[in-house]
């Protein structure tokens, strides 16, 4: 959470969960039917969504009071739901190739269209102007709030699954199951490096707090 007290956890249990740092389970959100894919607090921490493969987004105060269904039309699954940084928006993306921006109590903004493809994420910059997205298609996508598309990331060879910002929002990660990460920039797209090393799928990657270091975790076990 974000005072770092708290571990938020999703998985196939159809739930997502708190806990204490000792391990102690402390809240349980339940309501998906399907297995739940992310799980984010909000800025605040006041609030948390949950994301599944039931086609559906939650939002839940952190007490497990359920205040509101996000449904995603014909969707068949959401993997990935993100606050912009004052937690006035959230960003979900979806199976059916879009990206929906929500407000907290639930009314829908807008969606657009994001990539040829499901969408794997969907994260605003630090400074909350803009949308980067991850895609199956394989590439990585900048756009502004309105929906407008600012600039594409190609390179991967395989789906993508992950893309991330630095904390001070001059660099992108993106991660994907070509076994590599890239590194861009954030202004335009340019790529700057491939992060190789692993042998096989990526299923995510982050900045250090500082943003000197990178971390990767992949389907090889490291």
């Amino acid at each position: 959470n974000p005072a770092g007290n708290r571990i938020l956890v999703a998985g196939f249990t159809n739930q997502a969960q708190i806990y204490t740092l000792d391990g102690t389970l402390e809240m349980t959100f339940e309501g998906h039917t399907e297995s739940v894919t992310s799980a984010v607090y909000s800025p605040k921490g006041d609030l948390v969504v949950t994301t599944s493969y039931d086609g559906t987004a939650r939002i839940y105060a952190v007490s497990g009071k359920l205040l509101a269904v996000l449904k995603h039309d014909d969707a068949e699954w959401v993997n990935f739901a993100a606050f912009s940084p004052d937690g006035s928006l959230i960003a979900t993306a979806a199976a059916d190739f879009l990206v929906r921006l929500w407000k907290p109590d639930g009314t829908l903004v807008r969606g657009f269209p994001a990539q040829d493809s499901p969408v794997a994420s969907a994260i605003f910059s630090p400074d909350g102007t803009r949308i980067l997205t991850a895609g199956y298609d394989p590439t990585a996508r900048m756009f502004d709030l309105e929906g407008n598309l600012l600039f594409t990331m190609e390179g991967h060879t395989d789906l993508l699954s992950h893309a991330t910002f630095s904390p001070d929002g001059n660099f992108i990660l993106t991660t994907s199951n070509d076994s590599t990460g890239r590194l861009w920039r954030a202004d335009d797209g340019a790529f700057i490096a491939v992060l190789e090393g692993h042998t096989s799928w990526l299923t995510g990657g982050a900045f250090s707090p500082d943003g000197t270091r990178l971390l990767t975790t992949s389907w090889d076990g490291s």
